[in-house]
């Protein structure tokens, strides 16, 4: 029984960690960017191109209605791609 609980535990840490470095890129992401948090939340692997270093928003999710470019600065790059 105790071998489960630390099994648990384990996984949990693991989740924790996970959640902590998704986190932190999402905040690289606004406060480098200047994304609106809707924007960001909304935001999909296909906006993103980080071989070029942009993402490229679609026009319903902006507040213009218009599509837009953003530059991703490198450390937001290497945050996101962790």
């Amino acid at each position: 029984m105790r071998e489960g609980i630390f099994i648990v535990v384990v996984k949990l840490s693991q989740f924790q960690r996970n959640l902590h470095i998704r986190n932190l890129a999402l905040i690289h992401l606004l406060l480098n960017t200047g994304l609106r948090i809707s924007e960001a939340l909304l935001l999909t692997f296909d906006e993103l191109q980080l071989e070029n270093g942009v993402i490229q928003l679609v026009a319903k999710k902006t507040k213009g209605k218009k599509n837009r470019t953003v530059e991703l600065p490198e450390n937001t790059i290497e945050y996101i791609k962790n």
